[in-house]
């Protein structure tokens, strides 16, 4: 049933009109909820929590895959730089440590595993030195456990855009440059998290992906659809694919220099597998076979010996995968060939300046 929604996200709404008539009024019925939640929160018959410092919230309208943990780590790494003690907050989707909360990394040493903190917080805690990171699904008591323990300048939440219980002073909104309102439908018959008339709540929109989107008619289409709902400052950036780590194999024949001309076995579990995929062919390697898991997936013991077959019977001088799903397969040992474990650095090109300058202005801090 998952698996059909999703295609039905992907496709012609007139595709399936058997789940159109079910999951379009259970769309309108969601979107309209999310629409009075938002006005309950604007008019302040909810009334938002607020912390001692400044609070940046990087979020998006769909479900995964715009790039927000790339994103948060660029941030915190440019405002860091730029003088700012910062803290991420994560809500630590699926980790042990989600409920009550936690303490992932205090900026030199990461404290938890995987399991306990979620993947996406975990690659933030290995990848932001000096930066602490913590989880926890309630924001705000997470919140307060940071301004205690590290008097942070800055608070950057990731994935915070929904999350109107804690007050914030900057909303960042993602959109993947091709596809910024999916096929236009709220859960469950879209991708979108709220109707995109909630745009209206935020302050910039960052488009992704815009590399892979291009800029033709069918991009300039979307742009002039997100300009519609939205009159604030639109940047552009682009997803620059970068090896993280290489797990050296049993053959001895250890990758060197870059991936063209590899012959390689994939596998992830992201929110767009396809879109990973599409990433290492950019890099002009050979992709012999692949496999693709849910989003967030936990990998068996049998599953990664699955993957070990797999690649000795193509033969291939690499396995490569994200690295989302490395920090959960972190223990695993005696690859066939090297592992190769790729991530996403965020670049905005000719928006670079433009945007440092916009937040500069905004936190009131120096960009220089």
């Amino acid at each position: 049933m998952i698996t059909a929604i999703r295609k039905f996200w992907g496709a012609d709404a007139d595709a399936n009109p058997v789940l159109r008539a079910v999951l379009i009024p259970s769309a309108k019925l969601y979107a309209a909820w999310m629409r009075i939640r938002a006005e309950l929160y604007r008019k302040r018959l909810c009334t938002p929590h607020k912390l001692p410092c400044r609070v940046i919230s990087v979020g998006n309208l769909s479900v995964g895959g715009t790039g927000k943990t790339p994103m948060v780590m660029y941030l915190a790494r440019h405002l860091s730089a730029g003088g700012l003690k910062v803290v991420v907050i994560s809500r630590g989707y699926r980790g042990r440590l989600e409920k009550r909360g936690g303490i992932v990394s205090d900026g030199q040493n990461v404290l938890v595993s995987a399991e306990d903190s979620g993947d996406e917080p975990q690659i933030l805690a290995t990848q932001l030195a000096g930066i602490p990171v913590i989880v926890g699904g309630n924001r705000y008591r997470a919140g307060q456990r940071a301004v205690k323990a590290y008097a942070p300048d800055v608070i950057l939440l990731d994935d915070a855009f929904q999350h109107l219980k804690l007050q914030r002073d900057l909303d960042l909104v993602l959109m993947d440059c091709s596809r910024p309102f999916g096929n236009g439908y709220t859960l469950p018959a879209g991708e979108l998290r709220e109707p995109p008339q909630a745009l209206n709540r935020t302050d910039a929109v960052i488009l992704t992906r815009c590399d892979v989107a291009g800029w033709n008619s069918k991009t300039k289409k979307s742009f002039a659809g997100i300009t519609k709902c939205f009159r604030g400052p639109v940047f552009k950036t682009r997803h620059i694919p970068i090896i993280r780590n290489i797990v050296p194999g049993s053959n001895k024949r250890h990758m060197q220099g870059s991936m063209a001309g590899r012959r390689v076995f994939a596998f992830s579990g992201v929110a767009k597998n396809e879109e990973f995929l599409y990433t290492l062919s950019g890099l002009k390697c050979e992709i012999t076979g692949s496999l693709g898991f849910s989003d967030h997936h936990s990998y068996s013991d049998g599953e990664l010996a699955g993957i070990c077959r797999r690649a000795e019977k193509l033969a291939v001088d690499a396995i490569v995968t994200t690295e989302k799903d490395y920090v959960k397969i972190r223990h695993a040992s005696g690859w066939p060939v090297d592992l190769v474990v790729m991530g996403i650095d965020i670049s905005f090109g000719d928006d670079a300046e433009h945007f440092h300058a916009y937040l500069a202005e905004q936190v009131n801090y120096s960009s220089s």
